[in-house]
C-alpha cells in the first residue's frame, strides 16, 4: 500500500534520524514549547530535534506508520509548522499514521484514536493528553483530510472507537461508520484561554462523543 519510493527514502530517514539528539535544554522544538510542551516533556515523548544551521532553522521529525503500525519513514515539522514529506504521494498520505504514541497498541480494543489533521492541534492534544493522564488513547495526525483516509483506518480498527476532530466535512460520512464519531472542538482557541479550561471541554465533549458511539452500538 506504501510506494517504494517511500519506503527507500523512509529507511534512509530512519538512519539519518538516529544520530540526532532527542530534545533536550540545548536543543528543543519552539513551536512544541510555543504550544505547551517543555523540552523535558518533548524528551519524555521521544521527540527528535534538529537544528540546520545552514538554513537557521529547527525541525521536529515525527515517525510515520502504515496501517499494520510499520515504522515506515519521518516527516519534518518545522518550527513555523510547516509539515514537510518526503517522497509521499497522494496514496501514501491515506495509509500513513503519524503518531508519538508507539508504545500504546493501536489495536487494542481498549485504544480510543483521536484523530487530527491540524498539526498545532496535534501538539496541544499530545499536551492535554499527557497532563489528564489519558493512557488509552492515541492521538494520530494524518496526512490526509480525505474520507478514504477514513475509511482505511476504520476497516483496520473496526472493534475500536475512532474520534476524528474538526472536520465538518467529513462529519456526515463519519455517520455512516460503525464506532466512528466526529467532534468539535476549538483547541486552539481554547488553549489560548487556558489549560483548564481545555481540559474541562475536551473532557465533556469527549465523554458524550462515547457515550453517543455506545448508544448507537
Amino acid at each position: 500500500m506504501i510506494s517504494k519510493e517511500c519506503t527507500l527514502v523512509g529507511e534512509e530517514l530512519k538512519r539519518f534520524v538516529k544520530r540526532l539528539n532527542i530534545a533536550n535544554k540545548k536543543s528543543y522544538s519552539k513551536i512544541f514549547s510555543k504550544l505547551g510542551l517543555s523540552y523535558s516533556v518533548q524528551n519524555e515523548l521521544g521527540l527528535i530535534y534538529h537544528y540546520d544551521r545552514q538554513l537557521t532553522t529547527g525541525s521536529v521529525y515525527l515517525p510515520a506508520y502504515n496501517q499494520d503500525g510499520e515504522h515506515i519513514t519521518f516527516v519534518k515539522v518545522r518550527d513555523d509548522t510547516f509539515v514537510e514529506t518526503f517522497e509521499v504521494n497522494e496514496l501514501d498520505k491515506k495509509n500513513l499514521i503519524i503518531t508519538t504514541d508507539q508504545r500504546l497498541d493501536l489495536f487494542c480494543t481498549k485504544t480510543i484514536l483521536l484523530v487530527c489533521f491540524d498539526i498545532e492541534e496535534f501538539i496541544i492534544l499530545k499536551r492535554l493528553t499527557l497532563k489528564l493522564g489519558l493512557k488509552n488513547i492515541a492521538v494520530i495526525f494524518s496526512l490526509s483530510d480525505s474520507s478514504e483516509f477514513i475509511t482505511v483506518v476504520h476497516d483496520q480498527h473496526k472493534d475500536q472507537k475512532i474520534i476524528i476532530l474538526n472536520k465538518e466535512e467529513l462529519s456526515s460520512y463519519t455517520r455512516t461508520l460503525n464506532k466512528v464519531a466526529f467532534m468539535e472542538l476549538n483547541i486552539k482557541v481554547i488553549s489560548e484561554i487556558g489549560l483548564h479550561v481545555l481540559k474541562n471541554k475536551f473532557i465533556k465533549t469527549l465523554l458524550e462523543n462515547l457515550r453517543m458511539l455506545d448508544e448507537r452500538g
